[in-house]
């Protein structure tokens, strides 16, 4: 279950080349994040927040909700309405001649003019608050990876939010899904069974 406007964003990294080198590499994790459930729906680390990566991350949030998303709320990053074009089929506004009319619209949120997307916003103060105390994330960048994958397990599947009925993401998002107590060996043990 997934509600009717998600939000994708971007936060700027940076991580340190290797454990012995000096100097710091500019990453970037984009991610994408139902308003209603509070559910982060994709999370992807990466070197660069190319239009291809954010196509990537945009087609794999649109496989999982479906046709189920009616809003995408963004920055005012200027590749989004290109990326959104690729993923939903977004027409612009300006393009009459076109047959086939996405029923997705594009909200631009630029917090200059109208504020910030205080939802997506808070979840990356949530991230932040873990991963500023993780001293740049050292070595190959599949490591941050795995580390993110893991923080977006964590706030998916086990941290309970006040907004929701101290519930987590997971809870209102997929109710069929029963998890007792230790919900990390719950999920491991749900994988490995899915694995066979």
């Amino acid at each position: 279950k997934c509600g009717k406007e998600m939000q994708s964003d971007e936060m700027e990294y940076y991580r340190r080349k290797s454990k012995y080198q000096k100097g710091k590499e500019q990453n970037w994790f984009v991610d994408t994040f139902d308003v209603e459930t509070k559910f982060m729906v994709t999370g992807e680390y990466m070197k660069s927040r190319t239009n291809e990566n954010l196509i990537k991350v945009m087609k794999r949030a649109k496989f999982k909700v479906g046709e189920q998303v009616e809003i995408v709320t963004t920055d005012g990053l200027r590749g989004y309405p290109r990326v959104l074009r690729k993923t939903f089929s977004l027409q612009s506004p300006y393009h009459t001649s076109s047959r086939t009319k996405s029923k997705i619209i594009h909200n631009v949120v630029i917090a200059d003019e109208r504020g910030f997307n205080y939802p997506i916003e808070r979840l990356h103060n949530t991230i932040r608050e873990r991963t500023k105390v993780m001293r740049g994330f050292h070595g190959c960048i599949e490591s941050a990876h795995a580390i993110m994958k893991g923080l977006e397990i964590n706030y998916n599947f086990n941290r309970k939010h006040m907004s929701l009925g101290k519930k987590t993401p997971a809870e209102v998002a997929i109710p069929q899904l029963e998890l007792g107590v230790n919900k990390w060996s719950d999920l491991i043990r749900l994988s490995k069974s899915k694995e066979k």
